[in-house]
Order: structure tokens, then sequence, then C-alpha cells
């Protein structure tokens, strides 16, 4: 996918990054920062992006919550066009969900979402549909007809495990219950493990966990959801689930070479 060639090349050199890492947490050394930001830096930046005075009329910011954890903060930040995200009524437009750092061990997710944040603001240059200038433009037509929902770190506590080298790597993938949250939906809920030593534990039952809840929940206010997303970095591919809604059609007449193309290049 386009978008996929252009955020890892633009973000450096992936195999070295992944390489650096995997031999960072084995010599259970502290995390370099000149590859990475600390998780806390990360969302940071994401919230100082979403001022006015910066990307604030293509981005806003709030915490998801859970009703079982009142004390559950979960940061997710939305692009679009000004016009779409202040419209006092619903616009025909498709919805993206994208997941960063499920596991806290898998550092470059989260890398990602932030280089892609700066993308769709228009702070960083891309490759999305040529030079750099075309790619920009196009990125605000598609802003046009389609709302991002990014949650740039699933689990931030885990993610903060692996900056310090802290803790054992089995907990670096685990929330802080130790739970896979990537094993705690209900689809293929089964195919996780049931014993709580396991690094994929799936947790007592499905959606045990604020951090599935919560993300669920944010699906479901998406009525038109086009699709969602969630970035892995274990393996050189991203997983991307489509979900469609009856009777309606996922992406606006007229739009939907553009918005194929970007949900394939963000997945």
């Amino acid at each position: 996918a386009a978008m996929a060639a252009f955020l890892i090349g633009d973000l450096g050199a992936p195999p070295r990054m992944l390489q650096q890492q995997s031999e960072s947490m084995a010599a259970n050394a502290p995390l370099d920062l000149s590859f990475y930001h600390r998780t806390d830096t990360l969302l940071g930046r994401l919230t100082q992006m979403a001022q006015a005075d910066q990307c604030g009329r293509r981005l806003t910011g709030e915490n998801l919550h859970d009703e079982q954890d009142p004390s559950f903060q979960l940061p997710v930040f939305t692009f679009g066009d000004h016009a779409t995200l202040t419209a006092q009524t619903p616009h025909r437009t498709a919805k993206v969900l994208l997941n960063f750092g499920a596991h806290g061990r898998e550092l470059i997710t989260s890398e990602v979402a932030l280089r892609l944040a700066r993308m769709l603001c228009g702070e960083a240059p891309s490759r999305f549909y040529g030079a750099p200038d075309r790619s920009r433009d196009r990125i605000a037509e598609l802003l046009k007809v389609a709302v991002i929902k990014m949650v740039p770190v699933q689990v931030p506590s885990s993610r903060k495990l692996a900056e310090t080298a802290s803790d054992t790597c089995r907990r670096r993938r685990l929330n802080a219950r130790g739970v896979d949250v990537n094993r705690n939906w209900n689809a293929s809920w089964t195919d996780g493990e049931d014993y709580a030593s396991s690094d994929q534990f799936r947790g007592p039952q499905p959606f045990s966990e604020p951090e599935t809840r919560s993300l669920a929940n944010l699906a479901c206010t998406c009525t038109r959801s086009a699709a969602a997303t969630s970035a892995r970095a274990a393996i050189p591919m991203v997983s991307r689930r489509h979900a469609r809604v009856a009777g309606s059609s996922a992406v606006p007449a007229g739009h939907g070479r553009g918005a194929a193309r970007l949900g394939h290049g963000l997945a």
C-alpha cells in the first residue's frame, strides 16, 4: 500500500530500528531515545498539535473513559476538515478508527501514529499522492470526506515499561492487569491463552479490560464505519479489519477510489 510504504520510508530504516529494539530489550538496557519518544512526550506532542495555532482546524483531542473503571483514561485524537469537525448536523463522511500500541514493547507503532498525525496535519512531508505538495493537497481533500480517530498508545503503562527496560519482556506486552488486550476482544477470544502466566493471556472474559471496552464503545459511535485498523510491529505487516453498516454506503459517492487508497495506505 502506498501510504504504508511512505510512512515506513519517512520514519527511517525500520529493520535497524526493530533490530535495535530487540537487542536493547534483550540486554535489559534503557531505551535509546534517539530512535523513539517517551510515551508522555509523544502524547504531549499530539496534544500540542491540537492547539488552535497549530493543527487545531484539523485535529481535536480528548480522553476515552470506561464506566466500569472511573479512573481509566485513554487519549484519542480526531482528524478531519474543520467544517466537518464543527458541524452541528451530521455529514456524509466515512469513519476510520486507527489503534496503535496494543503491545507496549512494539514501540514503533506509536511512532508511526505520531508521524502519520504530522502528515495528516500537513506538518510533515509525505509521498501519499506523488510529490509532497500534491500529497498535502490530496490529504486535505480526503479529510473533507473522512473522519479519522486515532488511539496512538492503547496501553501506555506497558510502553513505559519498555522505555526503561523495566520488569520482564512479558509484562511489557500486557496491560497493568496482566492481560493481552489484543486477545481480549470477543472475536477469536478463544484463540488466546486461558492461563494468567502466558504473554497472550486473554483475560477472564471478552472485554474484561478497559482498554478494549473503551475502544469498542468508540467504534460503536461510528455509525457509518468504513474501517478499523490495528497497527502491529511483530511482523512486517499491519492487520486490517473492515466493517460496513447494513443499509449504508461506507464511502460517500464520488470518493471511493481516494478513500480506498487512504484506507489501504493507512493499513
